[in-house]
């Protein structure tokens, strides 16, 4: 049944042009973060928590001010376009927390939503649509519970998702200052070895991670 499915949905994709996904892990001092969240320029943000199952499946919690929403995501690699199918589909508290049991993992994020802006102008996409950064703030686990005072971890991640050709050199349109960058999807072992520990600890708040204390954190 999921072969047939995954034919289905290539079957689905495969006339349409794929999107170019940039996605990068950046270094920001505490001042280059505040000066980020005080400029004005984010549109919206969105606080989840992410719980690793597999290699392929997640489970999100979703924290909104008019009721949590949780759900489960798959990722399986596309034999036709050599990209990706994503599915999310919505789960009940129940399901969530028998999942939640049975996760590696924990991480949460604060997504911020910024506007591309080149020439002083907004970009569109195709569609008409706007395009925007996603710009993740990854909890500090090593500060959650311990006192520390910045519960940000200084390495944020920043991705953008493209039409094809739509955005050439899309480093230098990143909107705001930070000290280092590497790309996320790098081959070099010391990268990746440095990426997985990301992740895996200082990321990782699994059991100190509680919804309400996070969301009175990002909520003030």
């Amino acid at each position: 049944m999921s072969s047939l499915l995954k034919a289905a949905l290539e079957a689905q994709i495969i006339d349409q042009e794929l999107e170019i996904e940039y996605s990068y892990f950046l270094k920001v001092t505490q001042e280059q973060l505040d000066k980020l969240l005080n400029s004005g320029g984010v549109s919206k943000s969105l606080l989840f928590s992410e719980s690793k199952l597999s290699k392929t499946a997640r489970i999100r919690h979703y924290l909104e001010k008019d009721g949590d929403q949780f759900e489960l995501t798959t990722k399986t690699k596309s034999d036709v376009t050599k990209g990706k199918i994503e599915d999310n589909d919505e789960i009940c508290l129940a399901n969530y927390n028998t999942l939640l049991a049975m996760s590696n993992s924990t991480v949460v994020r604060n997504r911020l939503y910024i506007p591309v802006i080149v020439g002083g102008e907004p970009v569109k996409r195709e569609d008409g649509s706007p395009l925007q950064w996603e710009v993740d703030l990854y909890i500090d686990a090593r500060n959650v519970g311990n006192g520390g005072s910045n519960l940000t971890h200084p390495w944020i991640k920043i991705e953008l998702e493209v039409d094809k050709a739509t955005l050439p050199n899309v480093i230098k349109y990143i909107p705001f200052e930070y000290d280092e960058l590497i790309h996320s999807d790098s081959t070099d072992e010391v990268v990746r070895a440095f990426i997985g520990n990301l992740y895996d600890n200082d990321y990782n708040v699994q059991g100190v991670y509680t919804a309400d204390t996070l969301r009175l954190t990002f909520n003030k």
